[in-house]
């Protein structure tokens, strides 16, 4: 699970440290659409894998589960501790596009 830590950590950077990298205007909400396309895409191949018995549908359960609940929570984490970020819907709400986007990359290219 090095990406939620991968995750985790860009949380916590200071919001003046990020600044540098923006390379247009939102840049950081395609980071968003990114990290979480790929941390729900690596979640399905393991569960998959790991936890065949498990079935699809108890797998896209838990993914959904679990990519939301770190989406709310790193964006309270931010809001609350993080000096110079602040919490954000938006933010959100693109990475549960890109955990919906990884879950559909999942299926086009391992279950077709």
């Amino acid at each position: 699970m090095l990406w939620i830590g991968l995750i985790l950590y860009l949380t916590i950077f200071s919001g003046s440290s990020l600044n540098s990298f923006q390379f247009f205007n939102h840049a950081d909400k395609l980071v968003h659409f990114g990290l979480f396309l790929v941390f729900s895409y690596l979640l399905m191949l393991d569960l998959l894998n790991n936890n065949p018995s498990s079935g699809l549908r108890g797998v896209l359960t838990l993914v959904v589960i679990i990519t939301l609940f770190t989406g709310m929570s790193t964006e309270i984490i931010q809001h609350m501790f993080v000096p110079g970020r602040t919490g954000s819907i938006f933010d959100f709400m693109v990475d549960t596009a890109g955990s919906v986007s990884g879950m559909l990359a999942y299926r086009l290219v391992i279950l077709r």
